[in-house]
């Protein structure tokens, strides 16, 4: 005893200690252990409902509902972990998710009590009928409501048509409530419906916005899908076709979908693409939905609405009648906010698009073209038949560090916006012409369809215009030199040439005395 207690306690510390050293190991540690004791009960649990099958099978019926109730509790336990790490509207849909496992737990503890003798109750199929509503309802709202680009409006006629979902399948069975044949009916609808379920959460992954969504929506549908599985075997295979009243081998499954999924759901958490939260992260712009994929879902749930609506208007015409009215209006409305809000996410991201453009074009401080712009409307030009010849002036402030020295860096930035000013007028008063800042008080202004004399004269009128300025800079007031060249448009003109003919010009106007304009050649 005194050693096991040691060689316990030892195991203990040297496990607090890894949790410590290593946290993201002891949490992985700890999932597969937890999702082997979950598939460990799973086993024990598929053999106590495999060995009741001997004996008497009323009791044997309980005894399976009690073990896919305890496998409906651990799937919704599983849930719970991803509840605690998402936020806002996927926490509320992991609740949703959880809360139906929830419902259908305790509507099945409630049959396993009646069959096994421990609980009598009355108006059972009512209760039946109810629950699976309910749970139902919480289904569709948890794959279809609160996606990550819905709107509130959106929202609510989503939550309308699922909860009109489940009044009508409780309507479709409760004429039947009290009668032989309920069960069967019952169990017919609540295998349809589960394929129902199955496609629509199938139809809503398509849609999901955000990493966090389409996971919440993978695990979602492996459950429906399992879920729909194990119905058929257990409803359809086993009830309706082989005639079993109480439990059998096709009732186990049940439980082991359930344990298996609780396994894979746990697993899915530790895992390290989880472990970052995935809610926050919205998938990247081109693996986002389209405007049809996202209206897919709802026009999907209206269609199955519109089916109950009519099967319902056998027994109730008026409930139906209105089913049928109602679910199509709401599609109608909720794709007329969808395209609303489609139209202001494209205006939002071409507004995002042209300030993006504008900052990778554009100089922040003068409003000017930059080098990029500068190259691409020079290429423009060269592709283009209708022009010839394109002229390039190189522009350079004269005395602008004294302007900088004396007046300060903010009045620096004045002078270079209003040299701005000036050269962007002269390039807009030419077709296609294109002005740019390259840096620091050099500027480059493009003018296509000039001969040199045009060229010329068009460069002396800026250096004029900013004369007229009358900036200061100390003692000196702010002028320009201007390099200036005419080439002809060919295939193989680049920007490098014309700058360096421009450079020259220009070093030769600095060199000559400033506040002038040279000619290349």
């Amino acid at each position: 005893m005194p050693i096991s207690v040691l060689r316990s306690t030892i195991g203990n510390v040297g496990l607090l200690a890894w949790r410590r050293v290593e946290p993201l190991a002891f949490r992985r540690f700890l999932a597969v252990r937890i999702s082997i004791g979950i598939a460990a009960s799973g086993v024990v649990l598929a053999g106590i409902s495999a060995l009741a099958l001997r004996g008497d099978l009323l009791v044997a019926d309980g005894i399976s509902y009690l073990a896919y109730t305890f496998s409906l509790l651990v799937c919704a336990a599983a849930c719970v972990p991803y509840a605690r790490r998402e936020r806002d509207a996927l926490r509320a849909r992991w609740l949703l998710f959880a809360a139906v496992c929830f419902i259908d737990a305790l509507s099945f503890l409630k049959s396993a009590l009646t069959q096994l003798g421990w609980w009598h109750w009355g108006q059972r199929e009512v209760w039946l009928a109810g629950s699976a509503a309910v749970s139902g309802s919480l289904v569709l709202l948890a794959a279809t409501m609160f996606f990550s680009r819905a709107s509130r409006g959106m929202v609510a006629l989503d939550a309308m048509q699922a909860l009109l979902f489940g009044s009508l399948r409780f309507a479709l069975v409760t004429p039947y409530t009290g009668s032989r044949v309920f069960y069967q009916h019952h169990l017919m609808i609540s295998t349809a419906v589960l394929g129902f379920y199955f496609a629509t959460a199938m139809t809503a992954l398509l849609g999901a916005g955000s990493r966090g969504e389409r996971q919440f929506l993978r695990l979602f549908t492996i459950f429906l899908g399992l879920q729909f599985v194990a119905c058929v075997l257990a409803n359809q295979v086993s009830y309706v076709w082989l005639h079993y009243e109480y439990a059998s081998v096709w009732d186990i499954p049940e439980t082991i979908f359930n344990m298996a999924f609780a396994v894979m759901a746990v697993l899915a958490f530790s895992s390290a693409n989880l472990r970052t939260g995935l809610s926050t992260p919205a998938l990247a712009e081109g693996a986002r939905p389209t405007l049809f994929v996202r209206n897919l879902m709802p026009s999907f749930l209206a269609l199955g609405n519109v089916a109950l609506g009519l099967l319902v208007m056998l027994e109730y015409p008026l409930v139906g009648v209105v089913a049928v009215l109602i679910a199509p209006l709401g599609y109608v409305f909720r794709a007329a906010l969808l395209q609303s809000q489609d139209a202001r996410e494209r205006e939002v991201l071409g507004e995002a698009n042209r300030e993006l453009e504008q900052l990778t074009t554009h100089d922040a401080l003068t409003g000017a073209g930059n080098r990029r712009s500068v190259v691409a409307a020079l290429a423009r030009c060269v592709e283009s038949k209708k022009l010839e010849t394109v002229s390039l002036l190189l522009v350079d402030a004269d005395w602008f560090k004294q302007a900088n020295d004396n007046h300060g860096h903010q009045y620096g930035d004045e002078v270079l916006v209003r040299i701005a000013l000036v050269l962007r007028s002269a390039s807009q008063a030419i077709p296609d012409g294109h002005c740019a800042r390259l840096g620091g008080d050099e500027f480059v202004v493009l003018l296509p369809n000039l001969d040199a004399a045009a060229t010329q004269e068009i460069a002396e009128e800026i250096r004029l215009g900013v004369s007229d300025l009358k900036l200061q800079a100390g003692e000196q007031t702010i002028s320009i030199s201007l390099g200036a060249t005419v080439a002809r448009l060919t295939a193989g003109l680049t920007f490098e040439s014309l700058m360096n003919r421009a450079d020259e010009a220009l070093y030769r106007a600095k060199s000559m005395g400033r506040n002038r304009v040279e000619m290349w050649g």
